[in-house]
């Protein structure tokens, strides 16, 4: 386990003590938010309060036909919004994403170690990877819908991180 934790758990103990001082006794659990609770499910609703780029399974798992999911939803290259799903018969889920909300990334514990950085201006790509000068805030033109699209479209692609209107970090791609 890594040490966020402990982190996690201080939290979870601290708000059941808060929430109980003002009369409400919820279930308050700190574990891998991508593994749902599945000791109270089936669910009517998860609702998530991270962002995800995929939906776990477990979401899926624990819900009853009709249930419904909100959670942020993110990608390597930008932070799109809110995406509502509603559960079927057959597991599965169909919904709509909702534009402009972010939230912090899902931390999972056992996640791959991040790709090496992109190779440095002017370079030839490292193994697997291509790197380019060009700003990717400039690829979408600062268009959401058009940066949400490229995070879709090109799963592995990455746009860094904004550093000022004129400038920004170089992104990579998988080929």
């Amino acid at each position: 386990m890594c040490g966020c934790w402990s982190w996690a758990r201080g939290l979870a103990t601290s708000a059941q003590e808060n929430l109980k001082a003002v009369g409400c006794a919820p279930t308050v659990v700190a574990a891998d938010g991508a593994s749902g609770w599945p000791p109270n499910a089936p669910y009517n609703v998860v609702l998530s309060t991270f962002s995800v780029d995929r939906i776990p399974s477990a979401w899926l798992a624990q819900l009853r036909p009709g249930g419904r999911i909100v959670t942020p939803w993110t990608s390597a290259w930008c932070s799109y919004g809110t995406l509502a799903l509603t559960t079927t018969e057959d597991s599965q889920a169909q919904g709509r994403f909702h534009s402009f909300a972010s939230f912090m990334q899902m931390a999972r514990p056992d996640a791959e170690p991040d790709p090496p950085p992109a190779a440095p201006e002017g370079a030839a790509g490292s193994a697997g990877h291509a790197s380019t000068g060009l700003s990717p805030w400039a690829v979408a033109g600062g268009d959401l819908d058009a940066e949400f699209h490229i995070g879709l479209s090109v799963p592995d692609a990455s746009g860094g991180g904004r550093t000022s209107a004129g400038r920004a970090s170089t992104g990579t791609a998988r080929p």
